[in-house]
């Protein structure tokens, strides 16, 4: 394929697209972009009301809160899954690292309510990711060298010598400038008229499309910047393009010095993700045409799609899907036309009209205001009818049930509810008043919510998270060292696989925070039931009190939380000195088991004698029968009570081995133990 059928193709993709500024979709947009900002319709009439109703923007501001806590309270929003065995600590590693780069290298909180807002609004919310590196510069000065340390410096690609000088003794004096070039993912919002996307793409993640093109004004100097060889006069066949959806108007207002600045002309320059098969071989593959009119500055085969894509809601087959503004949109207008003719109506019992006779001053009934005097002429008398008022229809009363009617609409429609919001009215029902009905309709809301949260994450962040791991992996040719977690930990991507299978983190299906600080705490009482049956480890301890810090705010739970290495006791001295009582006892208790060991052979041994002194004696069968069973009772009872006793040390032991894997303290659990044991202690004494 030739570089002008190349070029007739992706006209023609252009032509067919999905948000092209001829179709309907732009126009769309465009509405609910001007219904967010409640502007006036245009069917206002001079001295009327005028007011526009902001349920739109109520809606999607209503929203926004709850989605950016989800998405922003946590450090791990994204975590890939290890391929296999021994392959979790380089998952987790790269778990950090791509969140480092989404969240903390970039603007992420702006970045994500420009996001979420553009798919709130304009039905597709787009974003993209390229690699940028930035050389950073610093002067270092350096005396007293001599020739070969100053050659030794020299020889140091990334240091330039900017000033230096010998003194008598022939040691240098430089002053070095160092630069370091740095990259790292960064993040781009895209508005929605910004996007092409190919007329018969049936899914929302564009990881697939055929066609995809960012097509966007710039100015000569601003694409030389990004390293083309652009001519002044280059020609743009989109010059007169009016592709920007009405209500954006970014480069209405730039003046137009391009006669005298030839590099400050725009241009729209079009950068296409097109699957064609170019180099004739069969199959199609992904290119990166980028082109100003006609002219194509860069052709070259690409591994991926840069851009990702999202919608609230989504439509079967459909690239677009449906936004929260189009939902509430109508309810918009009608409620618009309620509030005008209800304040219209109560202005017009205020100053009202009237229908006068010829006896009455003209110019006083024209002026409307308090205590004002309406003049009559001579040999007219109040009472003859000379001033009668119209009375107009007080439709007042039926246009706030109305409007309260259209808000039950617009909660069924977009489960944004007015309780949530803190507004209440008297017409809610007494059900809904109450805990349970506040907590059913809170409920439903929330559901609402976390299924725009979902579509958010499965769809748009998951795209962004494998696009960011595989820019990470595709341009970093060293090792570097980034902060993690409060710590410095040296990264190698060089090293990192190809990975797809990735959750998206955000605390969806589990309540807000305070219900999660609340579950947390259930929790912590289990395990302080389960403690003395032993099925709570230290690690599972320390597991509840570090998603306690994370769920209370804290993003690095090691200030406050350090889990134990292997075979280091970190144990407090009371804990230590409460386990040397422990040991103490079970000494005791030994010595108490070895005496009554060597009663019960005593015992035995009289046992023994007894029957022979009654054998010899000839005393009767009966008496030899009640000796026996009277000693093998006293013997049945000193072995029940060494039975008891070893027990109650085995229980001690079980315990003291738990103390010594335990980090916390466990004085509670040793006084209960010693509690038990000391009654049997008193007892055997």
């Amino acid at each position: 394929m030739d570089k002008s059928l190349l070029i007739a193709a992706i006209e023609s993709q252009e032509r067919s697209a999905i948000g092209y500024q001829t179709g309907s979709l732009s126009q769309a947009r465009a509405d609910s972009l001007s219904a967010y900002l409640a502007e006036p319709y245009g069917n206002e009439q001079d001295g009327r009301s005028q007011v526009v109703s902001s349920d739109v923007s109520d809606c999607i501001e209503n929203v926004m809160p709850g989605l950016i806590r989800v998405f922003s309270s946590g450090d791990e929003i994204c975590a890939f899954a290890p391929h296999h065995q021994g392959d979790e600590a380089a998952a987790e590693q790269e778990t950090e690292t791509v969140n480092y780069y989404l969240t903390s290298a970039n603007n992420f909180v702006p970045f994500l309510q420009t996001w979420l807002r553009d798919g709130l609004i304009s039905k597709n919310g787009y974003v993209k990711a390229i690699w940028t590196d930035e050389d950073y510069q610093e002067q270092e000065s350096y005396t007293g060298l001599d020739d070969n340390e100053l050659t030794y410096l020299m020889g140091i690609e990334e240091l330039e010598i900017v000033e230096q000088s010998q003194d008598m003794s022939g040691l240098w004096t430089v002053k070095l400038k160092k630069t370091t070039r740095k990259g790292k993912p960064v993040l781009y919002n895209c508005p929605s008229d910004q996007i092409l996307v190919n007329g018969d793409h049936t899914e929302v993640s564009l990881r697939k499309a055929k066609f995809v093109q960012h097509r966007v004004r710039m100015t000569i100097s601003d694409i030389r910047e990004m390293g083309y060889d652009v001519d002044d006069d280059i020609g743009d066949t989109y010059e007169m393009d009016t592709y920007e959806e009405e209500g954006r108007d970014r480069w209405e207002e730039m003046d137009d010095d391009s006669a005298n600045d030839p590099a400050s002309r725009v241009v729209t320059l079009r950068e296409s993700y097109m699957r064609v098969d170019y180099n004739n071989d069969g199959h199609a593959e992904l290119r990166k045409v980028v082109m100003v009119g006609k002219t194509v500055l860069e052709n070259v085969e690409w591994d991926s799609i840069p851009i990702c894509a999202w919608t609230p809601v989504i439509m079967p087959h459909k690239h677009v899907g449906r936004s929260l503004a189009e939902m509430v949109e109508d309810i918009q207008k009608t409620k618009t036309n309620l509030l005008r003719s209800g304040l219209d109506s109560m202005s017009l019992s205020i100053h009202g009209r009237w229908a006068i006779s010829d006896k009455v001053s003209l110019d006083d009934m024209l002026v409307s205001r308090p205590g004002g005097l309406v003049r009559l002429k001579d040999g007219a008398m109040p009472g003859e009818g000379h001033i009668m008022p119209l009375i107009p229809p007080a439709i007042a009363g039926q246009v706030f049930p109305a409007l309260e009617y259209m808000d039950g609409v617009r909660e069924v429609r977009t489960g944004v509810m007015r309780m949530g919001a803190g507004l209440q009215t008297d017409s809610i029902n007494k059900m809904n008043s109450t805990a349970t009905g506040a907590n059913l309709m809170a409920s439903a809301s929330a559901q609402r919510n976390e299924l725009i949260a979902r579509s958010f994450a499965e769809i748009g962040f998951r795209d962004l998270a494998l696009l960011t791991h595989e820019l990470i992996r595709k341009h970093c040719d060293k090792e570097m060292v980034i902060r993690l977690r409060d710590k410095w930990v040296p990264v190698d991507p060089r090293q990192w696989k190809t990975r797809m299978d990735m959750t998206i983190s955000v605390g969806l299906g589990t309540g807000n925070r305070e219900q999660q600080l609340n579950n947390i705490m259930l929790v912590a009482q289990a395990q302080q039931q389960a403690f003395p049956a032993g099925i709570v480890t230290p690690e599972n301890i320390y597991n509840l009190a570090t998603k306690l810090a994370e769920t209370a705010g804290f993003k690095t739970p090691d200030m406050f939380f350090t889990m134990k290495k292997d075979g280091e006791q970190q144990l407090p001295p009371e804990v230590e000195q409460q386990m040397q009582q422990g040991m103490a006892i079970i000494q005791q208790q030994k010595a108490l088991i070895d005496d009554l060991k060597a009663k019960i052979n005593e015992m035995k041994a009289n046992i023994q004698a007894d029957i022979y002194k009654a054998d010899k004696s000839a005393e009767t069968a009966i008496t030899t029968a009640e000796m026996n069973n009277s000693s093998k009772e006293m013997i049945t009872v000193f072995q029940s009570a060494i039975d008891a006793l070893v027990a109650s040390q085995q229980g001690i032991v079980d315990r003291i081995s738990g103390l010594e894997n335990m980090e916390v303290d466990l004085s509670p659990v040793i006084d209960a133990m010693r509690g038990m044991m000391n009654p049997e202690q008193e007892e055997m004494e």
